[in-house]
């Protein structure tokens, strides 16, 4: 995304050298700064129907660090945002 690429269709063009996935969002900027899920504008469910389409088995982990001082409700946060996107998408995750 910071260098102009659709991240789902980038998703799909490389699909089978994907070990895992770090869900951040990012401003309109696109400056390279990892946002709580839900404050920038990364089209997650573009991105999670494209993972359900191509049965995306690996890990998915949240990049939150520059929210040290509060990693835990930043966290939170962005799961509670993810989460129903993740369902519209059905994408299964546990």
């Amino acid at each position: 995304f910071c260098a102009g690429e659709d991240p789902a269709e980038a998703f799909e063009e490389l699909f089978e050298y994907v070990g895992h996935v770090h869900i951040e969002d990012i401003a309109a900027t696109r400056v390279h700064n990892h946002l709580i899920a839900g404050h920038g504008v990364i089209r997650f469910l573009d991105i999670f129907k494209t993972m359900a389409k191509l049965k995306y088995q690996g890990d998915i982990s949240l990049e939150l660090y520059p929210y040290v001082d509060i990693p835990e409700s930043a966290g939170r946060e962005s799961l509670e945002y993810l989460r129903p996107i993740f369902k519209k998408a059905n994408l299964n995750i546990t």
